[in-house]
């Protein structure tokens, strides 16, 4: 199912056409390296693939961050993304409708979900057997985890659940 994939450069592109907006009222992204510290530790039992990545783009009258970084526990992989939007609702319209949307096929699922308070969305890939959540925190954070070999959903929630999700909505 490409919709994994497609989501973060669609939520990107909706970013970047609301940033040449001469309404909206942008605040400063928070800098890349504060998120990467968020990727620091690894999940329990798994551990880093190379270093984090990391990223910021000014553009217009706003900006974004995103930082990423992979672990790994055997041949199991989890992927961790986070994406500063500096509170442009607009910018998560894509999101903010595929939270609402449920789909099921041979192929797998797509569903919102509340996962600890944050709104998100569930995704399975029957073909591949990649299990993705993403969850949009302080109204700000798109948080995405990927995850490749792992044996189910809740392999993938309990990664989920150790994130520091206080940690990222204090940061400004």
């Amino acid at each position: 199912m490409k919709r994994t994939k497609c989501l973060m450069v669609v939520c990107l592109f909706a970013l970047a056409s609301l940033l040449a907006a001469d309404e909206v009222q942008l605040v400063s992204s928070v800098d890349f390296n504060k998120l990467l510290a968020l990727l620091t530790s690894p999940p329990a039992g798994f551990a880093p693939v190379g270093k984090g990545e990391g990223s910021r783009v000014d553009m217009g009258m706003g900006s974004w961050s995103t930082a990423v970084r992979e672990f790994k526990k055997g041949q199991k992989r989890v992927k961790i993304s986070i994406l500063d939007g500096a509170y442009i609702e607009q910018a998560y319209a894509a999101f903010n409708a595929l939270k609402m949307f449920s789909y099921e096929s041979s192929e797998g699922y797509v569903k919102g979900v509340t996962i600890k308070g944050h709104a998100g969305i569930r995704q399975f890939d029957n073909s591949s057997k990649k299990h993705t959540v993403m969850l949009l925190v302080a109204n700000r954070f798109l948080v995405q985890w990927e995850g490749k070999k792992l044996a189910s959903m809740e392999e993938l929630d309990a990664v989920v659940d150790g994130f520091d999700f206080t940690g990222l909505a204090a940061l400004r």
